[in-house]
């Protein structure tokens, strides 16, 4: 009877539009009850989320940004029903939050988006990596500047020059994962460098060598979030194999 009801319901989304874009409020009681229980146990605090914010959009950085990257796996593998997806999109739930295809990014919305962060801070576009307001804008601005003004479509590139925005950026990671990958980072280029004076290369630690073998290792089996591969793939060696064969 239950399983009934519920197929009633999946039935019921599926011929009616999806909720508008951009709610500012919504009637959380209204809501029907989660299919995936992944949803059920997230949405007492993403419901939370979005009465501050307007959106439920957590940004990664702790267990509630984790379920919220895991969402956005489970609706691009087909696991979500259309009652996830009704609840979702009526909390301003983006599916694609931290992907950018260079090819289809609207980028008239994320510069309007920029320029009003901007005119509100500020800041010359220094804006947090993880901004609670804007999780997408703060993961765009990280994208953008970890490819680079040159690597980038030049399209990008000139639509971002165009509204003055700066390249580097001012802010300081403190984050473990960041202050090791950014050391070893800095123990290769070095290695190059003596390499054609001639000289003896400097080596990982024993340490370092654990802590890229433990990133590899989380890589391998699918547990590395593709914010921190791209960070990773600034390291100029195969870090993806590193275990299997060093150096």
């Amino acid at each position: 009877m239950r399983r009934a009801a519920k197929d009633n319901i999946d039935q019921k989304l599926q011929q009616e539009p999806d909720p508008p874009s951009f709610l500012s409020t919504v009637d959380i009681l209204s809501l029907p009850t989660p299919s995936h229980p992944l949803l059920g146990e997230a949405l007492p605090f993403m419901t939370e989320f979005f009465g501050e914010y307007g959106h439920a959009n957590v940004p990664l950085g702790n267990l509630h940004g984790r379920r919220c990257a895991t969402l956005r796996r489970l609706h691009h593998t087909g696991k979500l029903s259309p009652t996830d997806h009704f609840i979702l999109s009526s909390l301003n739930f983006r599916f694609d939050e931290f992907r950018f295809d260079p090819d289809t990014i609207d980028i008239s919305d994320l510069l309007s988006r920029l320029i009003e962060y901007n005119a509100l801070t500020n800041a010359d576009f220094q804006i947090p990596k993880k901004y609670a307001p804007d999780p997408q804008l703060g993961a765009f601005v990280a994208y953008v500047r970890r490819i680079g003004r040159d690597d980038l479509k030049y399209s990008l590139t000139e639509a971002l020059d165009s509204v003055g925005f700066v390249w580097t950026s001012t802010r300081k990671c403190g984050s473990s994962f960041l202050t090791k990958m950014r050391k070893i980072k800095e123990t290769y280029i070095e290695r190059e460098k003596q390499l054609e004076e001639g000289v003896a290369e400097p080596q990982l630690d024993e340490e370092q060598i654990k802590w890229v073998r433990a990133q590899a290792s989380l890589f391998r089996i699918g547990k590395l979030n593709e914010i921190r591969v791209g960070y990773m793939d600034e390291l100029p060696f195969n870090w993806k194999n590193y275990g299997k064969d060093i150096n």
